[in-house]
């Protein structure tokens, strides 16, 4: 198992009441998996993929990685983690304004003195299909190519486990459609891919579906051919009874 999230919860307090943005959330991801997970803005998403980066501790729970307990590590040991095995690609493109394309996905190799040769960076963007905009800045470029970017960044260290946040968030259909294929050939490759998104277009893509409401989860794998064949009306019905009796650990 890749990834092992198990009993997972977090709670925020907002004057004096208790806000859980996961709650209880136990899953498993093996090594080569495609997941989505669907969910409206707000229902614990972006907080789970955190979770698994390591960039933010559970309240409760435990969330290993490679057999790495990443809930517990200090800032310093889990950044170099995330920089050596995970690859994020944020619901923004992060893309320093002041650097070209090809210094920002060199960027994450010049940590912990393993500098590699920008020529793989050059050969990364080539096969991502923006290797002419290798000595743009983000300013110059569409949404989808900084996209496409924000995704080389995130492979340049080979990582075993990348974790998208709505990368097709305000992307027109077209370039929505390169992102998500894109995705889809890495993780053919071998790398495990996890895509956190409310668009029922980019939830097909993967082979195991979640879905995320009021910070729980539950597995929602028997809603994709609905949802492949264009009924998305059909997936209503998860939301109404999510209210019903907790599942069990989502795991594959």
């Amino acid at each position: 198992m890749l990834v092992e999230v198990e009993g997972a919860t977090v709670v925020y307090r907002r004057g004096n009441a208790e806000f859980r943005a996961v709650d209880d959330v136990s899953l498993g991801l093996e090594r080569g998996e495609f997941v989505t997970v669907m969910g409206r803005s707000g229902s614990g998403k972006t907080t789970l993929l955190n979770l698994i980066a390591g960039a933010q501790h559970p309240t409760s729970g435990r969330v290993t990685v490679d057999g790495r307990d990443v809930s517990s590590m200090s800032d310093r040991d889990s950044s170099r983690f995330r920089n050596e095995r995970i690859g994020y690609v944020p619901q923004r493109h992060g893309l320093l304004p002041s650097l070209t394309v090809l210094e920002n996905v060199l960027l994450s190799t010049q940590l912990y003195g393993r500098g590699k040769d920008p020529e793989e960076a050059q050969d990364l963007l080539d096969r991502l299909g923006i290797g002419g905009l290798s000595g743009a800045f983000p300013r110059e470029m569409s949404g989808g190519e900084q996209r496409r970017a924000s995704i080389a960044r995130s492979l340049m260290n080979g990582p075993d486990l990348i974790l998208a946040d709505e990368p097709t968030s305000d992307l027109d259909r077209e370039s929505a459609r390169t992102v998500m294929e894109l995705l889809s050939r890495i993780n053919e490759s071998g790398t495990a891919v996890v895509v956190v998104t409310h668009e029922y277009d980019a939830a097909v893509y993967g082979r195991r579906l979640l879905y995320m409401e009021s910070g729980r989860i539950r597995d929602a794998t028997d809603r994709l051919e609905s949802l492949r064949s264009g009924m998305a009306g059909a997936f209503f019905g998860l939301r109404r009874g999510f209210a019903g009796k907790r599942k069990g650990p989502c795991r594959s």
